[in-house]
């Protein structure tokens, strides 16, 4: 993994574990090591399917704090329908065979929830240009290592291997999260990959 993906990781894993003091020294980092302000950017918005608003608003400050006005950057037009037809692609390409399976469960939890997901999650944020759907596996994976939602590792582990990462890439990924992580939890994520590769 490159250095550019290794950082993206740690911001990922940081944020998710609150460590804000440390996401301001990790930014600094990013900003001296020219990692384009874009995907950091991309990188705090995805986090918040993860960690909710306020950690990525925290986010968003340091951000702001360190970048200044390269923080100040445009979007995309507001689309639903465009948002679903995406999120629709973006789900079948992550969860491969595995897509009925999830869609037939989220339609027995909540059939809005399951529209959510479609159109905000794999839509309007996953499918978002500046970073591949390949990087953003790699950024859930760092964000559930660190929070340890087993279930949803498991399905993004998958995930990063249907969108061609490499066993290695997503064990990089995994220990990326050392600084901001339980140790139990980067021992049990790193075994989940040996589970989903046998």
């Amino acid at each position: 993994m490159n250095k550019q993906k290794l950082l993206l990781c740690k911001i990922a894993s940081c944020i998710s574990a609150k460590k804000f003091k440390k996401l301001q020294e990790l930014l600094s980092e990013c900003k001296n090591n020219s990692i384009p302000s874009q995907l950091i950017y991309e990188t705090i918005l995805q986090s918040y399917l993860f960690n909710g608003f306020p950690a990525a608003i925290n986010a968003l400050t340091i951000f702001k704090k360190v970048y200044g006005n390269e923080s100040l950057l445009k979007g995309e037009n507001f689309s639903v329908q465009k948002f679903e037809k995406r999120g629709k692609t973006n789900l079948r390409f992550v969860y491969g065979n595995k897509t009925e399976k999830l869609v037939s469960l989220m339609q027995s939890l909540s059939e809005e929830f399951l529209q959510w997901m479609i159109i905000e999650g794999y839509g309007k944020v996953k499918g978002r240009k500046w970073l591949t759907l390949k990087d953003r596996e790699l950024l859930n994976v760092a964000m559930l290592s660190t929070n340890y939602y087993e279930d949803q590792l498991k399905a993004h582990i998958r995930g990063a291997l249907f969108t061609n990462n490499t066993v290695q890439e997503i064990t990089e990924s995994i220990n990326s999260t050392t600084e901001y992580n339980l140790k139990t939890n980067i021992k049990k994520a790193i075994r989940l990959i040996n589970e989903q590769i046998v």
